[in-house]
């Protein structure tokens, strides 16, 4: 380095060495590297504490009627994923378990063209049909690791929401049924036997929904219908949506 320097009006070249000022290169790539080791350990700390835990499996739901033809079953195959956000690094508001439920709700054509649908809405918690009592998250691994299927025949009181279309093709024509009285909507002879749930590892059931031909408002669509008062059941405009039907899949 060259520093020049004026006094006296004469100039003055002054020559000062930089090597010795800087750590020598060998020295200086090999700290860089102990930092970026350093940093990675602590970032890999950092994510081995704060990673949740999670647990995955398949339940099947199956709804059996009866009808002047015969028994009639549909069944639909969902999977269930539990995680656990037991995170040191997670405000407490956001620790705990959660579930998230990915498939398709049951359908059954009753009649031609008429069908009757158990929605994912209300679908009961598998954990406590099976282990009732006992937290999620104990319950999971268990769940994860069944190879023999488990069936439990749930009660009325915890039967998911029945649904039917006046018209498949008119969302606006959603009815409730009635679990006691499938006749009221679908004509005499037509009863609900059993609703069950239980554990499997057949393949989540995809596309039997839209096979139907059902058809679902959009946004702008539905706020339009409820506006102008279009549903049958007024009520269900503001409670049902497509993923109540279909949903991560």
């Amino acid at each position: 380095m060259i520093l020049y320097c004026f006094f006296a009006g004469a100039a003055y070249e002054i020559r000062i060495p930089i090597w010795p000022l800087l750590p020598p290169i060998e020295e200086s790539l090999r700290m860089k590297k102990l930092w970026i080791l350093l940093a990675l350990l602590a970032g890999l700390g950092i994510a081995l504490v704060s990673c949740n835990r999670s647990w995955t499996w398949h339940q099947k739901t199956t709804v059996t009627i009866e009808t002047p033809e015969g028994i009639k079953t549909g069944s639909s195959v969902t999977r269930v994923t539990l995680i656990d956000h037991d995170s040191r690094f997670s405000p407490p508001e956001a620790r705990g378990a959660s579930a998230t439920l990915s498939g398709e709700a049951v359908v059954i054509e009753v009649v031609p063209r008429k069908y009757l649908f158990a929605l994912l809405k209300n679908l009961p918690d598998m954990s406590q049909l099976f282990y009732p009592g006992e937290a999620p998250v104990k319950v999971a691994p268990r769940l994860e690791a069944t190879r023999e299927p488990i069936t439990v025949t749930l009660k009325p009181k915890q039967y998911p929401m029945l649904v039917t279309f006046a018209d498949i093709k008119d969302p606006s024509s959603v009815q409730l049924v009635d679990p006691a009285n499938l006749a009221e909507t679908f004509g005499p002879g037509v009863s609900l036997k059993s609703i069950t749930i239980a554990t499997t590892r057949e393949p989540i059931t995809k596309r039997k929904i839209l096979e139907t031909g059902i058809i679902f408002f959009s946004g702008e669509e539905l706020k339009e219908a409820i506006k102008n008062k279009k549903f049958d059941n007024q009520f269900l405009a503001y409670q049902l949506f497509r993923k109540d039907f279909i949903y991560g899949n």
